[in-house]
């Protein structure tokens, strides 16, 4: 396993993913900025502005991304289709769970008044809507990603 890690993070690999990987988070904040309701997410109700929430959140969604390539990388090396494929199925799945693993029920959510808290985004219906609307957003520039992460990763090994 750790040998594999090694191959995924190999030098000229581990800069286009680090590269790619901010490029995410700005992709990411920009979507859920514009997801999170300007009610809900306000400073006046929950203490924190929009954008600091929309990139906390960003933020998970980006590792969970680099976790996603990795599985697929490890799965499928050869190729740009499948392992582009497999690592935003992944991420959508994982993305669109989150509704149903941050929300304990009875109107509490898990980090819930703690310096984590993104509950402002799945709060009177929006958590519904975020399976449907922005997991598969985020899924898509995932593919994206992880597509020319793979051309690339072809023309090395070309060369």
């Amino acid at each position: 396993m750790i040998g594999e890690l090694r191959r995924f993070m190999r030098v000229g690999n581990a800069q286009r993913r680090l590269l790619s990987s901010v490029a995410y988070f700005a992709v990411a904040s920009a979507i859920l900025y514009f997801y999170a309701d300007p009610y809900f997410c306000s400073p006046s109700r929950i203490g924190q502005s929009r954008f600091l929430v929309s990139a906390k959140l960003s933020l998970a969604c980006t590792v969970w991304n680099l976790v996603a390539g990795w599985f697929s990388w490890t799965a499928f090396r050869q190729g740009r289709w499948l392992p582009a494929l497999a690592s935003a199925l992944i991420a959508g799945a994982g993305f669109a769970s989150v509704p149903f693993w941050i929300y304990r029920g009875y109107g509490v959510f898990l980090f819930e008044n703690t310096p984590a808290d993104v509950s402002c985004f799945f709060t009177e219906g929006s958590g519904m809507a975020f399976p449907l609307v922005v997991a598969p957003a985020l899924a898509a520039a995932t593919f994206v990603r992880e597509w020319v992460i793979g051309k690339r990763d072809g023309e090395s090994k070309n060369c």
